[in-house]
């Protein structure tokens, strides 16, 4: 199966992205998203309870006849005082996500962090989660992961659906077959981060201050191996994106309607069709505070 997107919503309730420019997008453009990306046949959108108010907005403006495939994320509440308690405030968020996406089940729920798959509420959780599913109110549970030591720390077999970082520059799930361990656990895959926050699309003047002198110079030589193809860099991107294997969807964040529709103008394309990975290996790096939002400051 190819490729499919994934719309992300982080920024219809967020004003997120080091190189968002726009802030939040308008209710009425996040309407005409949706009806634009829905008419190109994508069908998965990402959001979380974390994205501030996107459940609502995406509750008020998806329409009955659009059957999107809704994943959202949970991470285990804070000041848990019992197994019982973890439940309560577990099926309360849960049904407030429900109430605000105005929907009667979810496909997708991710952990939202790892680590709560080490906390003594752990199994906990996880058996919450797989009585969701039984009773039909989810579809697939799913964890998303940062990097691949995690993945050796955690029992993929309970889970249908692995959310990874992966980019043109963040190639590290492509080592040490850590993609094929995830495939081998019957995980569909799903990839995030594919334009580092706007990073891989910024002109390299633009770049913020936080990134190391190194990183400047290899996204230069990226912009350049752009200009030399007679591709944007948006373009060349998508082309490492859409020759990755066994993936299920890529998560793209837009800030408004007309990023939406470059996105699926160059993915409609085929500039590097049925390219090996390995010719794009030379652009990763492994300066791993350039690569992790969580460590940007």
């Amino acid at each position: 199966m190819p490729i499919s997107l994934c719309l992300g919503t982080a920024q219809f309730g967020l004003n997120y992205g080091v190189t968002n420019k726009k802030g939040i997008v308008e209710v009425n453009e996040v309407q005409e998203i949706l009806d634009k990306a829905y008419a190109q046949g994508i069908r998965f959108l990402d959001t979380a309870k974390a994205y501030g108010n996107a459940e609502e907005v995406l509750g008020k403006s998806i329409k009955k006849s659009q059957e999107f495939k809704i994943i959202s994320k949970i991470s285990l509440p804070n000041n848990i005082t019992s197994d019982e308690n973890l439940r309560e405030k577990l099926d309360y968020s849960f049904n407030d996500s429900l109430k605000k996406l105005n929907i009667d089940n979810l496909h997708t729920l991710l952990i939202h962090r790892p680590t709560d798959l080490h906390s003594k509420y752990s199994s906990t959780f996880i058996k919450w989660l797989v009585s969701l599913k039984n009773e039909r109110l989810l579809t697939r549970i799913g964890v998303s992961i940062y990097n691949f030591d995690e993945v050796s720390k955690i029992d993929l077999s309970i889970f249908d659906v692995v959310q990874i970082p992966l980019s043109l520059f963040d190639q590290r799930f492509l080592k040490n077959n850590e993609m094929e361990k995830i495939m081998n656990s019957n995980c569909k895959i799903h990839i995030r981060s594919i334009f580092l926050q706007g990073l891989l699309l910024c002109k390299n003047s633009c770049l913020p201050k936080f990134l190391s002198k190194e990183f400047l110079v290899h996204h230069s030589k990226f912009c350049a191996e752009s200009k030399k193809h007679q591709l944007s860099q948006l373009q060349y991107t998508l082309s490492f994106v859409k020759n990755l294997k066994n993936v299920e969807a890529a998560l793209i964040g837009i800030e408004n309607l007309e990023q939406l529709k470059e996105i699926l103008d160059a993915w409609d394309q085929n500039y590097f069709s049925k390219m090996d990975t390995n010719y794009f290996s030379k652009f990763n790096w492994d300066n791993i505070s350039d690569i992790d939002p969580r460590l940007w400051n």
